[in-house]
């Protein structure tokens, strides 16, 4: 048993060893970022294997994203719980180069108060890389997808549960997403659910396409839903 212990800790203790250190990350980040230091924030993006067009796209975004004022803190955090995978858009299917462990939330001072951007970060052999996007062309002859979204007014909306059936350049979707607002590329809209717990809540559901309203509810008060299904949208009070 206690040779078997012993083993176990080596293993567990060489493991650890191998995992980067992400406070030298965020420290080597944020002087990179004070420094504009180009190089240096470059060998921290996940660009391997992309297209000349596509690391181009993922270098200037970099220069745009990494200001080299007023930098305040640089930190790691979970991916929000609304993260998604994947997402299609006029005819090209959009994913991270390596799956996501987390977000760098990278934090400026402002004259208005603090701001911050978040990018999506994956481990790749062994070190912190801020990942990039690569696409797939799909089959799809039809128009451009448009702006649609949502929103939602009222009490209550950040605790709201809102699940959007829709097709993007062809391909039948389904997100759920947390929060008062959102915005997505699809042709359509196929049902829209929005599931409200707090009984002190009032809510009404704003659809939109192109900027442009396209469909108001009822105002939910109480716990209950409010469901969009194409010619047929209704308000379920008070469940």
């Amino acid at each position: 048993m206690t040779r078997f212990l012993t083993i176990l800790f080596l293993s567990l203790t060489l493991h650890a060893a191998d995992q980067p250190d992400p406070d030298v990350f965020t420290e080597a980040l944020k002087k990179a970022i004070t420094e504009n230091d180009t190089e240096t924030l470059l060998s921290f993006a996940d660009s391997e294997g992309l297209s000349g067009e596509a690391r181009q796209r993922q270098i200037e975004s970099l220069k745009v994203t990494y200001p080299s004022t007023n930098v305040f803190a640089v930190s790691l955090g979970p991916l929000p719980v609304d993260f998604p995978p994947f997402f299609i858009m006029h005819g090209k299917r959009y994913e991270p180069t390596h799956p996501p462990e987390g977000v760098v939330t990278i934090s400026f001072r402002q004259e208005s108060g603090l701001t911050s951007k978040q990018l999506a970060y994956a481990i790749v052999e062994g070190k912190y890389k801020i990942v990039a996007t690569k696409s797939t062309q799909l089959d799809w002859k039809g128009p451009p997808d448009s702006s649609l979204g949502y929103i939602l007014e009222g009490t209550g909306a950040e605790s709201a549960v809102v699940r959007i059936k829709f097709n993007a350049s062809g391909v039948d979707m389904e997100r759920t997403f947390h929060g008062a607002a959102i915005n997505l590329w699809g042709q359509h809209l196929n049902e829209v659910e929005v599931t409200n717990e707090d009984p002190k809540a009032s809510l009404t559901l704003k659809l939109l396409r192109d900027g442009k309203e396209i469909y108001k509810s009822e105002t939910l008060t109480g716990a209950g839903k409010i469901h969009y299904a194409g010619d047929k949208p209704t308000a379920l009070q008070a469940q």
